[in-house]
């Protein structure tokens, strides 16, 4: 939309220059138009997109998550599928060979075994599979 304007401002400045007012002028409408379309469209995206992104919902929940005291140890406390150390596997990718290292109620934290970096993986306990298939 703005490159579409932005031809018509070239055409309205190229038809002006040799002396067709009638379409300069038309064209040089349009292009405002739609230059001025396009900036409320990007006004609108970004106040529904900052909506979406600041739900109260959305931030209790990071924020629940995010809080150290919540996170269990997996043994006799709490009673979780797997447990912390063991080998599980994505369904999705099932050759991917997980080691879990941290739980959270549903959410295990998981590194991929053959990685040589200290990149950790959150799998919902839905997505993990063990090792008897």
């Amino acid at each position: 939309m703005l490159r579409v304007g932005a031809i018509l401002f070239t055409l309205a400045s190229a038809a002006l220059t040799f002396g067709f007012k009638g379409t300069a002028v038309a064209a040089a409408s349009l292009a405002d138009v739609l230059f001025f379309l396009f900036i409320g469209l990007v006004v609108l995206g970004l106040i529904v997109g900052s909506k979406l992104l600041y739900k109260k919902n959305r931030v209790k929940l990071f924020k629940r998550l995010v809080k150290k005291d919540e996170f269990k140890l997996g043994h006799d406390s709490t009673i979780t599928k797997y447990a912390i150390g063991q080998v599980v596997y994505d369904k999705v990718r099932p050759g991917q060979t997980l080691i879990v290292k941290r739980i959270a109620s549903s959410l295990y934290y998981c590194q991929p075994k053959e990685s040589y970096t200290n990149r950790v993986l959150a799998y919902l306990e839905r997505d993990l599979m063990s090792a008897e298939f």
